[in-house]
């Protein structure tokens, strides 16, 4: 395989990530992403702002073979982060790294949720410890207007409670309440 970062690469930042105290403050947050090998400073991405009740998302650029990290506050406490691994590399290989990840992380933590869909990828869930991974491979689209929009893996790092806590929220301003 020839993608960067490699799936052992990305297996291995997951599992250093579950298997530490999740960071609340920004403070901690900030070590904890140096600990990790992550960026810990980067820009609010202003697109995102108040989409989820009282969140905020931010992104850094990429950096060496890793693609751009975002992560998201709710609630003033760090929940997660995500990337987008492998756009715009070859198709197949993409799938194939896809597979090889999922196989991976399932091979240290049972999964708990999977769907696939030939046409439009494949999701899968994993909560090992506090933490929730969700992992979904976006098949190539050929959507109105060319070129194909190729295939992707989304990948969550998130803590588990405060996911849930911000998918609360957001499901309560889909329906017009204000939580607080």
């Amino acid at each position: 395989m020839r993608v960067r970062p490699e799936p052992e690469q990305v297996v291995e930042r997951i599992a250093a990530m579950v298997g530490s105290t999740w960071p609340t403050s920004e403070g901690e947050r900030q070590a904890w992403f140096t600990l990790m090998g992550l960026p810990a400073d980067g820009e609010p991405v202003p697109e995102t702002d108040g989409q989820i009740h009282r969140s905020v998302q931010f992104t850094s650029p990429a950096s060496q073979e890793w693609p751009a990290i975002w992560w998201h506050l709710h609630r003033g406490r760090f929940v997660g982060v995500h990337w987008f691994l492998w756009a715009g590399e070859d198709e197949a290989e993409t799938r194939a790294a896809a597979e090889h990840l999922r196989g991976l992380i399932s091979a240290r933590w049972p999964a708990i949720d999977e769907l696939a869909d030939p046409a439009v990828g494949f999701t899968t869930l994993w909560q090992p410890r506090d933490s929730q991974i969700d992992m979904y491979y976006h098949a190539p689209r050929h959507d109105l207007r060319p070129p194909p929009t190729p295939g992707v893996v989304q990948l969550h790092v998130d803590h588990r409670d405060r996911a849930a806590a911000e998918e609360a929220d957001a499901i309560r301003d889909q329906r017009g309440r204000p939580g607080d």
